[in-house]
């Protein structure tokens, strides 16, 4: 079972930014052993507050308290075309672990066509 946490950046008093994790604990395909992870399970900063600490702020408070609960690693998925958030998370200390692909089969609402 999970656990949720999220943190809010504010600026006078409006809503900026803010990351929302789930804690859970699992089998490390990898490593073979059973361990804490918290994923981020999504991260938003308004778009003229990026590149100005507001994410990485949010990313260190969830990084010290993850710690603090004896978690083990933390994880995030970011999209391919991201290139800036990319690099964000690169700067931070992440790095690939997993690639996920997929195959589009057919645009939603196009079988309404026939």
């Amino acid at each position: 079972e999970g656990r949720g946490q999220i943190w809010v950046a504010e600026d006078r008093g409006e809503v900026i930014g803010f990351l929302l994790g789930a804690m859970a604990e699992e089998l490390d395909p990898v490593r073979n052993v059973r361990r804490t992870a918290f994923t981020v399970v999504t991260m938003v900063v308004r778009e003229t507050y990026r590149r100005k600490v507001v994410g990485s702020q949010l990313l260190r408070q969830a990084e010290a308290w993850a710690k603090s609960q004896g978690i083990n690693d933390l994880e995030l998925e970011v999209y391919e075309f991201n290139e800036g958030a990319i690099r964000a998370f690169e700067n931070h200390g992440y790095e690939t672990v997993q690639r996920r692909m997929r195959k589009v089969l057919s645009e939603p609402g196009w079988e309404a066509l026939g």
